[in-house]
């Protein structure tokens, strides 16, 4: 990519080398000539202290990019629309700062069923971007509303915090590389993409190791892991433990670590080796999607329910629809984005979300995998043949099962042996009790499977247009 190189890895902000700063200067001007297209980012938001971090970094990169106020024919080419789960005093803060810098913002409330998950959240974007003038065609960037345009990287003292790629013009580059793609999905640096009992059991095995003192995986190398943030991960081969990356935590602010963000020492890292990698698209996390055709906007968002449960790792689900039954052409933007977690305060609330991200991320997992198997021995050409993969999840969500309860006994058992040293682990075990009983209590019975894939058949039936006309 033009706008990349391994300069980025320095301890330097993108702005500071020639190269990378020359390169982003002339796609500016061809932004302010006409040659290139609007951004138009899409989130959906409660509001949260994270959004400070989110604005501030964009208006640094919008800032330095010299795309501050830049317009054509009478509109900003930077464009935010904010889908609100409720008013908010940061959405408003945030609204103005990007509205002061010439951004085009546009508000909507969201529907109350917007509020039970990501998926309703993700669906009342797209409803919301059904709304908008997108006739000067747009790119359209559908984000969480955790993401920062900064990135955690390795450098040469270690894990640091930066600038080091211009984000959005890396885009325009990316699309003059790559025209003949529809979506790419890009991923995150951070907070794991992932609910934080998808990564506790790992979470505890470096904590066992920073008390006992045991040998530590601290090379560098580490961080170019695929997934070594995952207790279930298939691919990782980095089996030791890694070091804690500051002072040792304790008390709620540990609590706050396992149970809520997901990672004490594994936050994932930009490396050259990570971002040369195409990875699997189940591997793609982290709610980053950039949209260069529009007409896949109009592709409805994954929404089925298993006995009233929302499964996640519907992103996964979409792309495999889009592709299989529709033709989209997807790919991966290697640069990722900053996830943010800063919710604190460990609650009878919190414990209740953590339970229901548990079961429904194994439901969503067993379900893209059921669906996976089957499209690889089937195909997929139309979406009302989904129930035919009854059997394949079946299968794939009871092995799931299997494969999370253990991976949760084993956060337990880490758990009990560390209680002596940390009582406030007591609350985690609690959690991780429930949890079990949780697992155990899902109904994976044929007609519950059935019914699921019929309900999510019918929300990915896409309306007839462009996309599907020039594949025919």
């Amino acid at each position: 990519m033009p706008v990349l190189d391994a300069h980025r890895f320095s301890a330097e902000p993108w702005w500071t080398d020639s190269g990378c700063r020359q390169r982003v200067d002339t796609l500016t001007r061809e932004a302010i000539n006409g040659s290139q297209r609007p951004f138009q980012v899409l989130t959906c938001t409660p509001g949260g202290v994270h959004l400070g971090a989110v604005t501030h970094s964009f208006m640094q990169m919008i800032e330095h990019a010299g795309l501050v106020g830049v317009r054509r024919a009478g509109r900003s080419m930077l464009r935010w629309l904010i889908v609100e789960r409720g008013r908010c005093p940061s959405v408003d803060e945030m609204a103005d700062a990007l509205s002061a810098r010439g951004v085009e913002v546009v508000r909507r409330p969201a529907p109350s069923s917007a509020d039970r998950c990501i998926a309703d959240g993700r669906q009342a974007l797209l409803s919301a971007a059904a709304t908008l003038d997108l006739e000067d065609d747009p790119i359209v960037l559908l984000l969480d509303d955790d993401l920062a345009f900064d990135a955690l990287y390795s450098g040469p003292d270690g894990v640091e915090l930066g600038a080091p790629w211009p984000w959005l013009p890396a885009i325009w580059s990316f699309h003059a590389a790559h025209p003949e793609i529809d979506v790419a999905l890009g991923g995150v640096t951070g907070a794991p993409p992932l609910p934080a009992s998808s990564t506790l059991s790992t979470n505890l095995f470096d904590l066992e190791a920073a008390r006992h003192a045991w040998p530590t995986s601290s090379t560098a190398a580490r961080w170019s892991e695929i997934d070594h943030y995952y207790d279930l991960s298939p691919v990782r081969t980095i089996r030791d433990p890694y070091p804690m990356l500051g002072l040792a935590l304790e008390g709620s602010a540990l609590l706050d670590a396992l149970m809520i963000h997901g990672t004490l020492a594994r936050p994932l890292v930009a490396t050259p080796t990570t971002l040369a990698r195409t990875r699997p698209v189940p591997i793609v996390r982290g709610g980053n999607t950039i949209v260069f055709d529009r007409a896949w906007l109009k592709l409805p968002h994954p929404r089925a329910q298993l006995g009233g449960l929302r499964p996640r790792r519907a992103d996964t689900i979409w792309a495999q629809a889009a592709a299989s039954v529709h033709g989209c052409r997807l790919g991966q933007f290697p640069l990722p984005l900053r996830h943010l977690r800063d919710e604190t305060g460990w609650t009878a609330q919190s414990a209740s979300r953590w339970r229901e991200r548990l079961v429904a991320d194994l439901v969503g997992v067993g379900l893209y995998r059921g669906i996976e198997r089957w499209r690889a021995r089937a195909s997929w050409p139309r979406a009302d043949l989904l129930m035919r993969a009854a059997n394949e999840v079946l299968e794939t969500c009871e092995v799931r099962r299997r494969e999370v309860s253990k991976a949760v006994h084993e956060a337990g058992r880490r758990c009990a042996g560390l209680l002596d040293w940390r009582p406030e682990l007591e609350a985690v075990a609690v959690a991780i009790n429930e949890g079990l009983t949780a697992i155990t209590a899902l109904d994976f019975g044929r007609d519950a499977i059935v019914s699921l894939l019929a309900d999510l058949s019918d929300s990915l039936t896409m309306p007839p247009g462009p996309a599907q006309e020039d594949r025919a």
